[in-house]
């Protein structure tokens, strides 16, 4: 008799519900490009400002997009490319520009200060990847002397701080929140097998395990160096 009321009780809950989820309603908005054929929206805040990259038919270009603005041009440190992938509820962006060396470094871009160098952990690129409400930011970057990649948080009064990995050789992370709990992944080995990560300022950097398999394989973008990984069960 109790499952039998849990039963009917979830049943009017779900009656009470449907209206309000079928009531929804959205609608997909062209972005457009400033340049090219190609745009891409890669982050998005909670005022449904835009961030992603436009296609100059030469190169690609960080892009801030808002209702009011439509989309702008947020440059580079100097080189071709930049690549915007992550925004704040205060318009801040980060993401990756090339410089006239032809090194890439995470970047902070606010408005009516453009365009920051974050700098790299001793190598020479680093990424950001996504930033809180504070503006700290987190992504990854290559270290010396063995040239690993590490992930990062930078914060105005620290600068850019390694989280170290979880036993392997390289780690990268790719969101923040307002507590400035981090995760990403990492490699728990020199084989190269990763793991989800959660990293705090008083735990450190904690496994998060995986979802039965025993390994992630790396898929590259075919246009840009920009990775994604994906879960794979064991033995694949």
């Amino acid at each position: 008799m109790k499952s039998l009321g849990k039963a009917t009780m979830c049943s009017w809950m779900m009656l009470l519900l449907c209206p309000l989820l079928v009531g929804q309603s959205y609608t997909i908005t062209d972005l457009g490009t400033l340049h090219g054929n190609f745009s891409e929206g890669l982050g998005i805040n909670s005022s449904g400002e835009a961030v992603g990259v436009f296609d100059t038919n030469q190169s690609i270009l960080a892009f801030l997009w808002t209702a009011l603005s439509g989309m702008k041009n947020l440059g580079t440190l100097g080189g071709l490319e930049s690549e915007a992938l992550g925004i704040n509820d205060f318009s801040w962006v980060v993401g990756y520009s090339y410089e006239s060396s032809g090194a890439f470094h995470a970047f902070l871009w606010r408005q009516g200060r453009g365009m920051e160098d974050l700098g790299t952990l001793g190598g020479s690129f680093s990424v950001a990847q996504g930033i809180n409400n504070f503006g700290q930011v987190v992504g990854f970057s290559n270290t010396l002397p063995y040239q690993t990649s590490h992930a990062f948080v930078w914060t105005r009064k620290t600068g850019m701080h390694d989280l170290g990995t979880l036993g392997g050789n390289n780690s990268g992370a790719y969101g923040i929140n307002t507590s400035g709990e981090v995760v990403g992944n990492s490699d728990t080995s020199v084989s190269g097998i990763s793991d989800a990560f959660l990293w705090t300022g008083t735990g450190g950097m904690r496994d998060l395990g995986s979802l039965g398999g025993i390994s992630q394989r790396s898929v590259c973008h075919q246009r840009r160096w920009r990775c994604h990984r994906i879960f794979l069960p064991a033995g694949e």
